[in-house]
């Protein structure tokens, strides 16, 4: 983090313009993200990685253009949905299938949703 990006955080806080309630659910959601992140990786394959990645950066730009075509309340719903179904995927199939006996199964049938939905598995 440089110099400037903190003495512009620090502007922003003294102007009343930063919601410190967001920034301490963002700051939580950070830290949890990247511990989950980090151990899911370790059960995942480089092609597995680069193709979800892929598919993330796509998704992830249908919510700009939404933004972009002057909707942004639909561009807000559509990115968090897309939050919470990554999440999920991540979690059922990464984190806990290795921790909890029943998420295999879970796992498989999500992949197989997946696979009928013809987004292809994970």
């Amino acid at each position: 983090m440089s110099i400037s990006s903190i003495y512009a955080g620090y502007l922003y806080f003294t102007t009343g313009e930063v919601i410190l309630f967001i920034v301490i659910l963002l700051s939580i959601g950070t830290v949890v993200g990247v511990n989950l992140g980090v151990e899911s990786v370790k059960y995942c394959s480089d092609r597995t990685l680069k193709a979800s990645y892929s598919a993330f950066l796509l998704l992830a730009s249908v919510g700009i253009i939404l933004k972009q075509l002057k909707l942004p309340n639909v561009a807000l719903i559509y990115t968090f949905a897309l939050i919470l179904m990554i999440t999920a995927v991540i979690l059922i199939k990464y984190y806990f299938d290795l921790k909890i006996p029943y998420a295999r199964k879970l796992s498989r049938l999500v992949q197989e949703l997946f696979v009928k939905l013809g987004l292809g598995g994970f």
